[in-house]
């Protein structure tokens, strides 16, 4: 299979989830080491994570800089009007940030990116299954792309049997980032067996200049509240995107990282003609809420996140066929049912367009407001769906 399956921060997101209180019983924490096991052992090929950069040059694993967003109990600044009460991490010194009350909940403290390495080697010497390390640089700091390389480049030279530059992917959506990680690597190259090889890199791509800025954008829906900035727009800005491929691929940067609501056919065909692969992570609420402005005659909020994601997956999947020997990146909080509803996909004979609409129609038991013939309604709905 060419579609590579990462924890998206291990398990998925908790800091949003639940916002200023402790996470329940049973929950682990985003981006902790026993998220990241977890998730290797419910299958993943891989795991996702976001890094900064101490006061001392320490690499470290977290998705905020601010401290209140990702310690156990607070999950709190997101707003300009809230004050921060923790300090950000780009201020704290390593083993400050292993004081209890920097804790992640269960226990957990912010890893190092050293030590989720380690966690994975370890893995591998117990299972042999190869992994892959998504590593999202974060913040404005160049420093911390130089940093993150020297770890990536120190690790393989000590560990030739254990990793190889393939077992990295990094990304960033600040495009001088992985720049700067280029140069990086260019300047400090590793030597034989792997000389002239370079890191996968990937530039995230933001919703908003994709599809160009207009008053199709809203930051808010009445029936589902804080999703994010979307759009119903069915094509994205064609020039744009073309000129920004035309840039990163001066720093041979080959992939593009988008959300999967952000998908469109057209944004596939210009993929296809620059030779430029597909990374994308799973937005249950940005998903939701697009597919309900846009078929409005199904009650689209009767549909779980996890029925939504399998839409997400049959896209990236078909497009993912024409190109059989590249890899594709699919970021989820799902794991067992995302590697489930891939195996059923390849079971299937996806070019057949009845047979993928009936794969998704058990998924997608949409009921309507504007028909009394649900089963004709549920059908059409599926239809263009999958168009």
């Amino acid at each position: 299979m060419n579609i590579v399956v990462l924890g998206h921060r291990g398990l998925g997101p908790t800091s949003r989830v639940y916002v200023n209180r402790l996470l329940p019983d049973g929950v682990i924490p985003e981006n902790s080491l026993l998220a990241f096991e977890m998730a290797l052992n419910n299958g993943a090929h891989g795991v996702e994570l976001d890094v900064y950069l101490t006061s001392d040059n320490q690499v470290v694993v977290c998705r905020d800089d601010i401290l209140d967003r990702n310690v156990d109990g607070y999950h709190s600044c997101w707003t300009a009007n809230e004050q921060s009460i923790l300090g950000k991490i780009s201020e704290k010194t390593l083993s400050e940030l292993q004081l209890d009350k920097y804790s992640l909940g269960l226990g957990q403290k912010i890893p190092t990116l050293k030590s989720v390495i380690e966690l994975m080697i370890e893995h591998k010497k117990l299972y042999g299954i190869n992994f892959k390390l998504n590593i999202e640089l974060q913040g404005n700091n160049l420093q911390l792309a130089a940093y993150t390389w020297d770890i990536v480049r120190s690790y393989i030279a000590e560990q030739k049997n254990m990793l190889q530059l393939d077992n990295f992917i990094v990304n960033s959506f600040n495009k001088e980032l992985l720049i700067a990680y280029r140069i990086a690597e260019e300047d400090n190259p590793l030597l034989y067996p792997y000389a002239g090889d370079k890191t996968d890199l990937m530039l995230g791509v933001f919703t908003q200049p994709l599809f160009g800025n207009d008053e199709l954008f809203t930051n808010y829906v009445p029936v589902i509240q804080d999703a994010g900035v979307f759009t119903v727009k069915q094509k994205i800005d064609e020039k744009y995107l073309q000129t920004l491929i035309d840039e990163i691929k001066k720093y041979d940067i080959r992939y593009i990282d988008i959300v999967s609501a952000d998908l469109r056919p057209n944004l596939l065909d210009i993929c296809r003609r620059n030779s430029i692969k597909l990374a994308m992570a799973y937005n249950p609420l940005r998903s939701k809420t697009e597919y309900m402005l846009q078929y409005p005659d199904c009650d689209i909020t009767q549909i779980t996140y996890e029925e939504l994601e399998k839409l997400q997956l049959f896209k990236l999947y078909t497009f993912a066929q024409n190109f059989p020997k590249e890899k594709f990146y699919y970021k989820t909080d799902n794991i067992v049912s995302t590697l489930k509803f891939l195996k059923e996909l390849r079971q299937a004979d996806t070019s057949d367009n009845q047979c993928a609409n009936n794969i998704l129609a058990s998924a997608l038991l949409f009921s309507t407001t504007s028909s009394n013939d649900s089963a004709t309604a549920k059908h059409s709905c599926n239809l263009k769906l999958i168009r």
